[in-house]
């Protein structure tokens, strides 16, 4: 008898725990795609939205998984404890991403609907990856009551596909997601946390600063595989006022180990933007500015001054990467945009310890602001960055003159001020020739 009143009890709780039952409703994942803000996108759904699985995205810069949306329902006493994403970038780790309860209402099985996600996530996925094709595999899951409950395209996950490119570029404007105020409030981007810090006008398209000593850091990580490869920052910028023909370092860009410059000075390798008494110039000095690149890489400043403002300029700085930090160099010349000039390519050997480390990893774009209004005959009123651009790869060219010769001491290549003379060729990366 006993054995038999056993039998019933272990029947009434089998059908019980059999009788328990949940699953997913409606499933979508919200992207930021290139800072055009918020969109949902279908998983386990058929909505207006758009299917994600199978997208092409194309060439993109920026790729944020805002968020999910899980609608589930639960009967006859199920309880579900949370949701889950994961999500695979080809076949590299698995990131996990949780979610939070949301709301629910009761369905007339026993039991509920329920809404569960996460709709704030900030970090671009992209950070890191080298240019080229990569696969992005989202699925999901609940954890309950009755065990594992899984969305996942019935096994097949859902895979949506995107090109990383060589060159990235930021224009500060409103299609990129930028608004009016502080770097510091603008994603991607961080800045130092002062009432006199650089400012976003859109109006303009540029990022503007009209104070001394003010860091900006491009958040977005870039890196290069490893020994021989390079990297290119270029910022095209320009300047509000007269040049003072005195000594003045005007602005310092390069490449940090942290975009952390709220507070702090990260380590980085800069060139400075600086005036120089001798000779007049507008000139590239080193990373401690105790003196010009080598060899000279200047421009004569009246002839990048207009009224009242500069010329459209532009600085790019090249970090190549050595066997170690000591034999690696950092390379750049300085461009004036309105007259097609350009100086010669300038160069120091030996970088910071942690912005080699960081280089294969995540380096950023860094801008910091010296006495840009504040010193000596200058009359700079203010600093405007038009645009920045990080692009894989050595993008500052070499010259050769007309004899063929390619040497930095050539008198044919370089003249009294560190610029190209007239007869040379300017020779681009992919071999295109410029005449002089």
């Amino acid at each position: 008898m006993k054995d038999f009143f056993r039998l019933i009890l272990i029947t009434l709780c089998c059908n019980i725990a059999l009788s328990q039952s949940a699953g997913f409703n409606a499933t979508y994942l919200i992207l930021d795609i290139n800072n055009s803000g918020a969109v949902y996108y279908d998983l386990n759904a058929t909505t207006a939205n758009a299917d994600l699985n199978g997208i092409d995205f194309g060439t993109i810069n920026n790729l944020v998984i805002k968020g999910f949306e899980h609608n589930v329902w639960k009967c006859n006493g199920a309880d579900i404890y949370g949701t889950n994403l994961y999500y695979q970038i080809n076949s590299g780790s698995i990131t996990s991403l949780n979610s939070s309860y949301i709301s629910g209402s009761s369905n007339g099985c026993g039991g509920a609907d329920q809404q569960w996600g996460l709709s704030n996530g900030s970090t671009n996925i992209l950070n890191g990856l080298s240019p080229g094709n990569y696969t992005l595999t989202v699925w999901g899951n609940f954890n309950s009551s009755i065990g594992d409950v899984w969305d996942n395209n019935s096994g097949s996950n859902y895979v949506v596909t995107f090109t990383v490119p060589s060159q990235t570029i930021t224009s500060f404007s409103t299609g990129e997601g930028f608004s009016d105020g502080a770097l510091y409030n603008q994603f991607g981007w961080d800045s130092s946390f002062t009432s006199t810090t650089w400012m976003v006008d859109t109006s303009i398209g540029a990022i503007t600063l009209s104070n001394d000593w003010q860091k900006a850091a491009w958040e977005q990580g870039f890196s290069v595989s490893g020994a021989g490869e390079s990297i290119t920052f270029r910022v095209d910028l320009k300047f509000i006022g007269t040049f003072g023909t005195n000594n003045n370092p005007l602005i310092k860009i390069g490449f940090s180990s942290s975009s952390d410059v709220a507070n702090t000075t990260p380590p980085a390798n800069v060139v400075f933007l600086r005036t120089a008494s001798y000779n007049t110039q507008l000139q590239l000095g080193n990373n401690v500015n105790s003196g010009p690149l080598s060899p000279n890489a200047s421009l004569v400043i009246a002839d990048c001054q207009a009224t009242g403002e500069s010329d459209d300029l532009a600085v790019l700085v090249t970090l190549t990467l050595g066997a170690d930090a000591a034999s690696s160099t950092i390379s750049s010349k300085l461009m004036n945009l309105t007259d097609g000039a350009e100086t010669v390519i300038g160069s120091y050997t030996g970088i910071n310890s942690s912005v080699y480390s960081a280089a294969t990893t995540n380096i950023y774009g860094f801008l910091h602001a010296q006495s840009l209004t504040t010193t000596g005959s200058n009359a700079i009123t203010q600093v405007q960055v038009s645009s920045v651009t990080m692009t894989l790869g050595d993008y500052l060219y070499s010259v050769v003159n007309q004899n063929g010769g390619s040497t930095s001491s050539s008198t044919n290549r370089i003249n009294n001020y560190g610029q190209i003379g007239s007869g040379n060729l300017f020779v681009t990366k992919n071999g295109k020739i410029i005449s002089y």
